[in-house]
């Protein structure tokens, strides 16, 4: 189990409040080399510190099918997977949940 992120191997981080970040790593990381199915899971939301509140899951989790992005749009936020799946992500949980196909 991952329990901190230091935000500079973050691929992106945005800031949710002054105490939370959504951290995006790439699906490469040396983090997911001992559980490969966990790449798919490569967004974390972190307080400032590093601490790992969660970590994003999805019911279409699959090997080797990480996230490539996040963003924030209408105050609702967003991740895509490289495959051009959009989701939705509930910050209280860290569900994600697919909306469209982005190719």
């Amino acid at each position: 189990m991952i329990r901190h992120i230091d935000a500079g191997i973050a691929n992106k981080i945005l800031n949710i409040d002054n105490n939370y970040q959504l951290a995006l790593l790439d699906g490469f990381n040396d983090l997911f080399k001992k559980e490969p199915l966990e790449v798919s899971r490569n967004i974390f939301l972190i307080k400032t510190d590093g601490q790992v509140i969660w970590r994003i899951y999805s019911k279409n989790d699959k090997f080797g099918d990480s996230f490539t992005n996040i963003y924030e749009k209408d105050g609702k936020f967003k991740a895509y997977r490289w495959d051009g799946g959009q989701y939705d992500i509930d910050i209280e949980t860290g569900l994600a949940t697919p909306e469209i196909l982005i190719r």
